[in-house]
């Protein structure tokens, strides 16, 4: 799969979240393939909480999720902390666990990926 190919598939998934969840402010979602079932699986758990909240970004920094809210919440915050810690070990392109996990620079890719990408 070509690079561009990668990022077009992200976005399509990006915009199929935000028809999902029914997010129409501005919102960044710029994550790989690899991470949307458990961006997706947080994100039903944040919505059936049933409070307001206003999803500001969603992305990779560091090779690490990055999941912001415009609302301080012991509930929320709980479920972005167990995403996060989750895609520390799995591949943002095809989400099969990765070599190198964690805090680091570049995409949080698996070595087959890079070598696709």
């Amino acid at each position: 799969m070509k690079l561009q190919d990668y990022w077009d598939l992200s976005r399509q998934e990006a915009v199929r979240l935000k028809l999902k969840y029914h997010i129409t402010q501005p919102c960044e979602i710029s994550i790989g393939v690899g991470w949307i079932p458990v961006v997706e699986a947080a994100l039903d758990k944040i919505y059936a909480l049933g409070r307001p909240v206003h999803l500001r970004c969603v992305k990779q920094k560091f090779c690490q999720l990055r999941i912001y809210v415009n609302v301080v919440d012991v509930g929320f915050d709980a479920i972005i902390e167990s995403a996060k810690h989750a895609c520390d070990n799995f591949c943002e392109a095809c989400g099969k666990e990765r070599e190198y996990k964690g805090f680091r620079l570049g995409l949080a890719i698996c070595e087959a990926c890079n070598l696709l990408l």
